[in-house]
């Protein structure tokens, strides 16, 4: 959406399609579509977050023994470094 309305690529579109000095009309074209995919886009999310069928659709965290917070390697890292314990690196010194 953001691409849409992105300065480089009206300008490649311009000039790709021979279409020079007309970058401004081109904006103006694509600007009512993209506030127009930004509304619909808008509208699903409501939808997603306050309407009944669609909140079905919002995929919640599993429930893990702990607590679903092990999904990648790093979390248990940052767990133990939260409750204090310290890993030693293959040199012998403390990594922090």
């Amino acid at each position: 959406m953001g691409k849409m309305i992105d300065m480089q690529s009206i300008v490649v579109a311009s000039t790709a399609t021979q279409w020079y000095g007309h970058e401004g009309d081109i904006l103006r074209d694509v600007f009512l579509h993209s506030l127009a995919l930004a509304a619909l886009v808008g509208a699903f999310v409501f939808m997603m977050a306050y309407v009944y069928p669609f909140t079905q659709i919002v995929v919640h965290e599993p429930n893990f023994p702990g607590g679903g917070r092990e999904l990648h390697p790093a979390a248990s890292a940052l767990r133990e470094r939260k409750n204090g314990s310290r890993k030693r690196s293959r040199k012998g010194g403390v990594l922090s």
